[in-house]
C-alpha cells in the first residue's frame, strides 16, 4: 500500500537531499584543498628553478668583457706560446678600472676580479719560464762554420764545398737560431713576470688599503690561481708588505 507523502515529509526529503549534496561538495572541496598545497609547492619549486637557471644564464652572459678577452688571449698563448699575447693580457688588466659612480659592492667585486686576473697572467708566465735560465748568456748573433773550413761566421752554407762540414754548419745555424728564439722568449716572459708582480703589488696597496681584513681572502685566491710554490711565497711577501703599509 502506497503511503501518501504529506507536505512535512516532502520538506524533510528535500532537506536530506540538500544535506547529502552539501556533504559531497565538502568532500570535493577537502580533496582539492589537500592537493592544492602540493601543487602550489610544486609550482613554486618550478618557478624557483627557472629563476635560478635564468640567473645562471645571466651570469654566463654577463661574464665580464675583460674576462672574455683575457681567456681568448690565454688560450692563444697556451696554443702558440707567443709572449705578445700575455703582454696584451697584462696591459688589458692594468688598464681596467671601475666606474666612477660604482657602488661599494661593485668596487669590491671589481678589485677582486682584477686581483684574480693579474694572478692568472703571472701564473701563465711562470709556467713557460725555464728555471735557472741565464739571461746574461746571450747567444751569438750568428753561428760559425767548422774552423777547418776557413770560412767566417755567418757565411752562406752553400759556400762550403765539403758536404760534412756543410752539414755541421747547417746544424750549428739551426741550433743557434733555436737558442736565440728561446732567449728572446725567456727575456720577454721574465719582463712580463716582473711587471705583473709589480702590478699586483700596486693593486693590493691601492685597492686593499684595509689589507689586514682581506689577507686570508687574498691568500686563498693566490693558492687557487698560482701553481708555483715559490711564486706563492713571493706574493705572500707582497701581502705582508701591504699590511705593514696599511698600519701607518
Amino acid at each position: 500500500m502506497r503511503i501518501p507523502v504529506t507536505e512535512p515529509g516532502r520538506v524533510a526529503s528535500a532537506r536530506i537531499v540538500t544535506l547529502v549534496a552539501l556533504i559531497l561538495l565538502s568532500g570535493c572541496w577537502l580533496q582539492t584543498q589537500s592537493s592544492a598545497p602540493g601543487t602550489k609547492t610544486q609550482g613554486t619549486e618550478t618557478h624557483n628553478k627557472e629563476t635560478q637557471d635564468k640567473e645562471t644564464q645571466d651570469k654566463e652572459v654577463k661574464m665580464s668583457a675583460l674576462e672574455q678577452e683575457l681567456q681568448a688571449l690565454f688560450d692563444d698563448f697556451a696554443e702558440h706560446g707567443e709572449p705578445g699575447r700575455l703582454r696584451q693580457a697584462l696591459d688589458l688588466v692594468e688598464d681596467s678600472s671601475v666606474e666612477p659612480n660604482a657602488t661599494k659592492p661593485e668596487f669590491i667585486a671589481f678589485r677582486a676580479e682584477k686581483f684574480v686576473q693579474l694572478l692568472r697572467v703571472v701564473n701563465h708566465a711562470d709556467a713557460r719560464i725555464i728555471p735557472g735560465f741565464d739571461l746574461e748568456a746571450l747567444p751569438p748573433m750568428t753561428a760559425a762554420p767548422p774552423p777547418e773550413s776557413g770560412m767566417p761566421a755567418g757565411v752562406d752554407p752553400q759556400g762550403i764545398q765539403d758536404p760534412k762540414m756543410k752539414a755541421q754548419y747547417e746544424q750549428s745555424i739551426a741550433e743557434n737560431q733555436s737558442e736565440r728564439e728561446q732567449f728572446a722568449l725567456q727575456s720577454k716572459l721574465h719582463a712580463i713576470q716582473r711587471d705583473c708582480v709589480e702590478a699586483i703589488s700596486d693593486h693590493v696597496s691601492e685597492s686593499y688599503s684595509d689589507a689586514p681584513q682581506h689577507t686570508e681572502e687574498l691568500k686563498a685566491q693566490i693558492n687557487e690561481h698560482i701553481d708555483s710554490v715559490a711564486r706563492k711565497a713571493s706574493l705572500g711577501e707582497v701581502l705582508l708588505s701591504a699590511e705593514r703599509n696599511a698600519e701607518f
